[in-house]
């Protein structure tokens, strides 16, 4: 008898652990996964990235 609750109570712990698995997943990769389902979640540009250095100066520091 003792084993039939060790087999339900592995079963709901199974049970529990997917739902957690499934909503943290759905949390954090929904609007990836589901984009109309998500549409609020708006993706934005990267941030511009800085403009090289103007080689010009650098060699001219150097030289000093």
């Amino acid at each position: 008898m003792t084993d039939s609750y060790l087999l339900d109570a592995g079963w709901l712990f199974f049970a529990a652990w997917s739902v957690v698995v499934i909503v943290v997943s759905v949390k954090a990769f929904g609007s990836d996964l589901f984009p109309k389902l998500f549409p609020h979640e708006v993706h934005r540009d990267p941030a511009p990235t800085r403009a090289p250095a103007n080689s010009s100066l650098a060699s001219k520091s150097e030289i000093r």
